[in-house]
């Protein structure tokens, strides 16, 4: 079918869009010259061989986990870390990818019984004196124990208690995401309800904590649980969920998976490229929240607000560390495509037919 053009966008035949135009997601903020850890290529190879071999992965499984890359997403968003604490993050994104996908797309998505079952377990293994979980039945959740055993040993306190708050948020979002799927009856949901579920579960509150150990940061509770810190984690959430709902958005929609802010907006009454734009604007916004939230930070003195700085940049590199791992990742664009998309703001819905796109 001849694409024809209505206004900036291309439309087919069928009046179904061909592309639409997607926000500059590298702006503000988000235009920081990016780092990479050195230890990177070193440590991709051992946890890539680590995860296929420990999840039984086939050969087939194991080339699509190398293409996903989660070394690099991990080298991104903590630049300074060690080898030892790199591997401990990308052993933490290997869990959290396919822990994540069984509520997105797998056996828990609408099973609130099951779901709530798994996340009492895993939330278990946190707990002093938890039993150990059986590797061969339960290798997520054995993985995740021994994730959480190497940051105890380096951790501080406050970064272990933080560790715990944050993962409990994350886990608690992914309860409320599969309740909200089981009832909704086909009813689209609100803006506001998605944003406030979406917040918790892109994993942004728990990857920020792994991100403190990571770089030995220090941050008293105290600090942690400060409005203005609590914002900028709020915002480093938000703006990591805006870019991977605009990012993932061909994937999800190939998938069927409907935890994607553009599809809720769709069924709102919003076309592709008004829910675009208004993923843009929220993403404006972010930027503006989070300079506010510093504007309003208290000075604590000397060796706290160190510290809070680190921790600040943590909130900072999560988001774009993820955008950036996001543009090149096999597991939504891949870096030819990605690079294109980073370049032109166009994204190709072409083959989305004959989806609804």
């Amino acid at each position: 079918m001849i694409a024809t053009i209505n206004g900036d966008i291309k439309i087919n035949g069928k009046g179904h869009p061909t592309e639409v135009r997607i926000p500059d997601m590298f702006g503000s903020i988000m235009s920081a010259t990016p780092m990479v850890n050195p230890h990177h290529f070193k440590v991709k190879a051992a946890a890539d061989a680590f995860i296929a071999d420990y999840l039984k992965m086939d050969k087939h499984e194991a080339a699509k986990n190398r293409k996903a890359d989660f070394c690099f997403c991990a080298s991104a968003m903590a630049p300074h870390a060690d080898a030892e604490a790199l591997r401990t993050m990308v052993d933490w994104l290997n869990w959290i990818f396919y822990f994540d996908d069984d509520f997105d797309e797998g056996q828990l998505d609408r099973d609130p019984v099951a779901a709530e079952k798994e996340i009492r377990h895993t939330l278990a293994v946190l707990e002093d004196g938890a039993e150990i979980p059986d590797r061969e039945q339960h290798p997520l959740r054995y993985l995740f124990r021994t994730i959480w055993d190497r940051v105890k040993e380096r951790a501080y306190p406050d970064v272990q208690t933080q560790f715990k708050v944050t993962h409990k948020r994350y886990l608690d979002g992914l309860l409320h995401q599969v309740e909200a799927t089981r009832d909704g009856n086909g009813q689209p949901r609100t803006e506001e309800d998605y944003i406030r579920m979406r917040r918790r579960t892109v994993g942004g509150y728990p990857c920020i904590s792994l991100i403190a150990y990571a770089h030995n940061v220090n941050l008293s509770q105290e600090a942690f649980e400060h409005p203005s810190v609590q914002e900028c984690i709020a915002v480093g959430c938000d703006l990591a969920w805006i870019h991977n709902d605009i990012v993932s958005y061909k994937k999800d929609v190939k998938s069927g998976i409907e935890h994607n802010f553009v599809t809720v907006l769709k069924k709102n009454g919003f076309t592709t490229q008004q829910a675009m734009d208004r993923a843009g604007e929220l993403q404006d916004e972010c930027y503006s929240r989070w300079y506010l939230a510093l504007a309003s930070m208290p000075i604590w003195g000397e060796s706290i607000d160190r510290e809070v700085l680190r921790y600040i940049e943590a909130c900072h590199s999560f988001p774009l560390g993820d955008l950036l791992w996001s543009f090149q990742t096999g597991r939504y664009l891949g870096a030819t495509e990605g690079y294109k998309l980073h370049e032109t703001r166009v994204l190709d819905l072409s083959d989305l037919e004959p989806i609804a796109v």
